[in-house]
């Protein structure tokens, strides 16, 4: 394979360790690779010392750390896949993450590439603990952030709301923690957790906590797979990668102001596109409809669709709801008893108010009937 004679070309400086050994680490067990990377002993890569977790990227000094020769090992061989496609999203959406770090001069650029870990670049990524979109936000972070969470659009999976919202609660965790791998590492298991470890233990340094085993497996191994994630970004043809991750065709895409709520499925027929599509340049939405308690609601589209639209202005809201009522759900009530005594097709108010589980509706909830 020509990614096995690059890490043995890239690895030649190392002493203490045999090509086959090599060989059987990038192409076989993860128990070979744990095993091989303690062996690695490199000769003209500077020293670490005390420098930030940036810098020793940037001159690949953490190299010296040997977790992150592991998971370096690891992406480049088992789990190349993982990073290419990683890698491959990238390129739709870090431009636009990367503007929005840029107007924030006090958090390091090289953060903006945490999404490549956190959901491999992708927007409507659900982790199994229920995390969501590009940087993994969990329900209560996200409401905590100010992203909006409802039965229309889930902001989470906002490219732009949802970066934003990340560098809030990032900048806090550095604020609180001093240094960027304990940030990080509080990014991934909780501060409350992070701050009872260290004090349990008298230990205020992420890389002595991961040592002694004091942290939780993912956590320990976040910090060390984000390096090398950067590494592998940031060095693609030094890795032999650069020529596997082609850029995707990428539009050039345009905002339209839509007044009123309206159908998605109209407006995808509208616009001379797939539902499908229309989420996928929109992933906040997550109903039939766009927010009905917004007197309008911006959508994204690629400029040809933005014309088509335009062209079909007209008809745009020819199939939409002129009206509103809101009907705070009682004790006792259907969503079908409901839909008889308004005049209104249950499927209909059903797929308006995105409701998951018509069955069980709760008194107190909030359903808007239109009319």
């Amino acid at each position: 394979m020509k990614y096995v004679i690059f890490l043995i070309l890239l690895l030649s400086s190392i002493s203490n360790i045999y090509s086959w050994e090599l060989f059987n680490a990038v192409t076989n067990s993860q128990r070979t690779i744990k095993k091989v990377s303690h062996h690695f002993t490199f000769k003209g890569i500077p020293p670490l010392k005390n420098k930030d977790m940036f810098t020793a990227v940037n001159d690949m000094s953490i190299l010296q750390k040997k977790s992150v020769r592991k998971h370096l090992a690891i992406y480049l061989s088992l789990r190349r896949d993982v990073i290419k496609r990683a890698i491959v999203r990238s390129f739709r959406y870090l431009p636009t993450v990367v503007q929005i770090f840029k107007k924030k001069s006090n958090i390091p650029l090289e953060i903006s590439l945490l999404p490549l870990l956190e959901s491999g670049f992708c927007p409507v990524a659900v982790s199994r603990s229920r995390a969501v979109g590009l940087w993994q936000f969990m329900y209560y972070t996200a409401l905590g952030v100010n992203l909006k969470i409802n039965r229309y659009i889930d902001e989470r999976r906002n490219i732009e709301k949802s970066t934003k919202a990340a560098i809030r609660h990032l900048n806090n965790l550095y604020k609180q923690f001093k240094n960027w791998e304990l940030a990080l590492a509080a990014y991934n298991g909780g501060g409350g957790y992070l701050r009872r470890t260290m004090g349990r233990h008298g230990i205020y340094d992420f890389w002595t906590l991961m040592k002694k085993g004091h942290l939780k497996r993912e956590t320990a191994e976040y910090v060390p797979k984000f390096i090398a994630f950067l590494l592998i970004f940031n060095n693609k043809k030094l890795f032999d990668i650069d020529d596997e991750c082609k850029k995707p065709e990428i539009f050039k895409i345009k905002s339209y102001n839509i007044k009123k709520p309206v159908y998605l499925w109209h407006l995808a027929k509208m616009a001379g596109i797939s539902i499908r599509k229309l989420k996928f340049y929109n992933p906040e939405l997550i109903g039939y409809v766009t927010p009905v308690y917004l007197k309008s609601y911006m959508i994204f589209l690629p400029e040809k669709n933005i014309k088509i639209l335009k062209k079909n202005k007209s008809k745009l809201h020819t199939v939409r709801v002129r009206a509103l009522r809101k009907y705070i759900v009682r004790k006792g009530d259907t969503i079908w008893g409901i839909s008889r005594r308004y005049r209104i097709s249950g499927i209909r108010l059903i797929r308006y108010n995105n409701i998951k589980s018509p069955s069980l509706i709760q008194p107190g909830r909030v359903i808007f009937i239109p009319y």
